[in-house]
Formats: C-alpha cells, sequence, structure tokens
C-alpha cells in the first residue's frame, strides 16, 4: 500500500526546457518521492505560445500537477497544461502521444507506482523524444521490486544493461545558489532553499560499475540529472 505523498516542484526549469523543458516534483516507490530528470531535444524549439505536459503511465495523480497547471504565471509567460488523467494508468502507443500533441511527456515514479511499461511503449517514448520532444522522469523510473522498465534508461543517457537501486539512497534537500539568475531558483529568495521533497534518489546499484552511460540512436549525448 502506498503512503501519502509529499510532493514539491521546482518549476522554472519546467518552462525553460519546453523552449527547454524540464520539470521537477515530489512522489515515492511505495511513499513520497523526489527524483528528477529531463531527456533534452534533438532539434531546438521554436517559441511557443503554451506547453502542454502530458503524463504517462505513472505514480497516480498528485497535486502538483494541478497547482502547476492552475498556477503557471507564477513561474514564467508561457501557460503550461497538464494532463494528469488519460494515460496516467493506461497502456498507450505512438499514435496516442502523436495524438494528445503533448510538448512534453511526463514519466512520473513509474516503477515505483507498479507501471510497467510494454516494449512497444519503450520505443514509443523513445520515438517521441527522438522527435524533438522533452521527455522528464522522476525519481524511481527503471526498477523496483518487480518491475523492470530499465529500457528507457538510454532516453535519459543512462545504460539498460545495469541494474539500479531498489533500496532507499538517502540525499541532501538543501538546494544553494550558485548564480543570482540561476532559474531553477528563480524567486525563491535568499542564498539556498530547502525543499520538502522525499530525501531518496535511485542510483546504478553498487555491484554495477562504472559503466552506467548509454547514448541511444538519434539522441543526443546524455543530459543531467536533477534528484532532490
Amino acid at each position: 500500500m502506498r503512503k501519502p505523498l509529499v510532493s514539491t516542484v521546482c518549476f522554472a526549469l519546467g518552462i525553460l526546457f519546453a523552449v527547454q523543458l524540464a520539470a521537477q516534483e515530489a512522489s515515492p516507490p511505495k511513499g513520497p518521492e523526489v527524483k528528477l530528470a529531463a531527456s533534452s531535444a534533438t532539434t531546438n524549439p521554436s517559441p511557443v505560445k503554451s506547453v502542454k505536459v502530458v503524463l504517462l503511465k505513472s505514480w497516480g495523480t498528485t497535486s502538483v500537477w494541478s497547482a502547476m497547471s492552475t498556477n503557471w504565471q507564477n513561474f514564467g509567460k508561457i501557460p503550461v497544461t497538464v494532463d494528469d488523467t488519460t494515460y496516467i494508468g493506461s497502456d498507450f502507443t505512438y499514435q496516442d502521444i502523436v495524438a494528445s500533441k503533448a510538448n512534453v511527456i511526463v514519466l512520473s515514479n513509474p516503477a515505483g507506482g507498479i507501471q510497467q511499461y510494454s516494449q512497444a511503449e519503450i520505443a514509443a517514448v523513445a520515438k517521441y523524444a527522438r522527435k524533438g520532444h522533452p521527455v522528464v522522469g522522476t525519481y524511481v523510473v527503471f526498477q523496483w521490486v518487480g518491475i523492470d522498465n530499465r529500457g528507457l534508461a538510454p532516453v535519459f543517457g543512462f545504460s539498460s544493461k545495469i541494474q539500479y537501486n531498489t533500496t532507499q539512497v538517502g540525499i541532501s534537500n538543501l538546494f544553494k545558489k550558485t548564480k543570482s539568475n540561476q532559474c531553477l531558483l528563480k524567486g525563491i529568495p535568499g542564498h539556498s532553499w530547502q525543499s520538502d521533497g522525499y530525501p531518496f534518489t535511485q542510483l546504478p546499484a553498487p555491484e554495477t560499475g562504472r559503466a552506467i552511460w548509454e547514448r541511444p540512436p538519434g539522441l543526443p549525448s546524455p543530459t543531467r540529472t536533477l534528484e532532490s
């Protein structure tokens, strides 16, 4: 049984990365969560008038997504809408993603939410990324208990051939500003910010060694991963 979700979001980055979009939220494997990873596009996106975010098979609906849709004006000038119902717990095809007209697709803690992706769904996500759409992954995307979504790892620049931990690895929730104009902490006063998010992350299992990077055909070099 999953525990109540404790979620937080750094959304300024989200607006920037759709137009280079990446977002952060919190949600658990079987409790709260937090990790963010974003895949970049293969082409430079043109300026847009709005951003549509679609969640694919994920942990579940959380208040953070409705807050992003309702309060987008607090984080930037581009309106954002979030579809966190249509495919959040449903199977999907590549054509479904295309028909959704998503600017960004989000895989929100799918393994932690016991959401197994089929090979066809993994291929659909990878193809959409190759077409130039950002893909955002949060927390336990690749592996958890009996769920094996490691086929998604190359979308984020990681290897699909290694094991990822299914135990809690603690991280600090204290974010320090390194630049005054850093978009992630835009509008947050002071020199640092203490997140209330789930203070754990997923990492390659210790026995897997250093060979963790994998660049799939058609995708750029591995993107950076944000963890909170």
